[in-house]
Parts: structure tokens; sequence; C-alpha cells
């Protein structure tokens, strides 16, 4: 009796979703099936599935050092494969998106090529969302502080804004020191950029809430690091 109601009708399996590279083909072909499947239209491959041939891009990518001649396919292609992946309606791919992005992201050639095709933008948009899970938010905050390490001249004024925004927000915000900690990168690498988007100002109301002793040492040094510099003191303001 313990199998009424269920169904007798084969379902699929958690094996059927998990995609296994194929060890006898190379680099190329490899990398040609994941990306095909992963700019398939949504609902035609499921949720998980989608998931594992993001994983086994990653995998790929580090095992061949970013060597594209082995993939038979340029940084710039590849880059425009991976966006329908931050465009998907669960939080669960976008993430995996955004993670295969940042392994994407390790020259500043890539980084230029990220911005040009507008990846910014949706990596705002994720930074933004509150889903109730920071597994997405706190993937895109890695891959903004990639940005910032690999080309700070042209890091994003959309991004920029967006780190203080979440900076600005309520304490309860797990994002917050985060986004913090990122400007005060943001503040030694692009200082007239932090001064533009408003990030001095938040920097300060910060350091009355701040619980971490570190945290507070870090901005402060950010703001000391603005006042000792004769190009950025005039325009920072800062009255301390």
């Amino acid at each position: 009796m313990w199998i009424r109601g269920r169904s007798l009708r084969p379902g699929r399996t958690d094996d059927e979703d998990e995609f296994q590279l194929d060890l006898s083909k190379d680099y190329a072909e490899n990398i040609r099936d994941i990306l095909i499947n992963i700019c398939k239209k949504q609902g035609t491959t499921s949720e998980r599935r989608r998931l594992s041939y993001l994983n086994a891009f990653v995998k790929i990518i580090t095992k061949c050092e970013h060597d594209y001649s082995k993939l038979g396919l340029t940084a710039d292609e590849i880059l425009f494969c991976l966006r329908p992946s931050l465009l998907h309606d669960t939080t669960q791919v976008r993430s995996g998106g955004l993670r295969a992005l940042r392994y994407m992201l390790c020259t500043k050639q890539e980084a230029t090529t990220c911005i040009k095709i507008q990846y910014p933008l949706l990596v705002a948009r994720s930074m933004d969302l509150v889903t109730g899970n920071d597994n997405e938010r706190v993937q895109a905050l890695r891959v903004v502080r990639r940005l910032l390490c690999l080309d700070p001249a042209q890091f994003p004024v959309s991004l920029a804004r967006s780190l203080v925004a979440i900076a600005s927000g309520p304490p309860e915000d797990h994002l917050m020191n985060l986004c913090l900690a990122a400007l005060s990168e943001l503040c030694v690498l692009n200082p007239h950029l932090l001064i533009t988007v408003g990030g001095v100002t938040t920097i300060l109301r910060s350091l009355t809430n701040v619980r971490s002793a570190r945290m507070a040492e870090a901005l402060v040094g950010a703001l000391l690091y603005l006042q000792n510099r004769p190009d950025t003191r005039r325009r920072a303001a800062l009255s301390l």
C-alpha cells in the first residue's frame, strides 16, 4: 500500500541533470558543447543541468589556464555566450553565471571587454536584488572587486554607485561591510571616481556605525589617503 499515490512514470534522476566532461574530447569540443547549452532558450534545460554546465565551464577554464588557443574561441566570444546566464529567472543560475564570469576575468583586456559589452549593468542588477539568497549578491560583489583590481581606471560608474547605495543602506544588510571594504579599495585605486559618486560622505557616515575596529581603521586610512594627496584634498573637502 505504500506505493499508493506515487507516480509510476519514470522521473528525471539527479544523474540525468549532471553534466560530465567527456575526457575523450579536447578542450575545444567540450567548451563548445557547454556554451551551446548555456545559450539555449530558458525552459529547454533544467536549472540543475544548466548549473552543471556552468561548473564544468569553470573547470575547463581553470585547467587550460586561459589559453584560448586550446579552446578555439576568443575571450570576447566566450564572454558573449555567458551573458544569458545573468538574465536567467532563478537566482541559482545567475549566481553560477557570475561565478563563471569571475573566473573568466584574469587580464585587463578581458575586463575591458566585459565593460564594453555591458556586463556591469547585469552585475549591478544582481547586487541590488533582495531575494533572500545573498549568494548571488556575494558573487556579484566578487566580480566587482575583480574588475576593480584588473582595471581601476576604467571601473564603471554604475558599479561604484551600487557600492555606495548598499553601503549607505540599513545595517541589517549583510553586504554593507563588504561594500565599505570595496569603497576603501576604490579610494586607493581610483580616488576621483570615489569622490564623484559620493563615496566620501558614505565612508564618513559609516564610521559612527562600524563595530569592527579593523574596518574603522581601514575607513580612516582611506580618508587620510585622500587628505594626504594634493589632487584629492580639495575635491574631497574633508574636515577631519
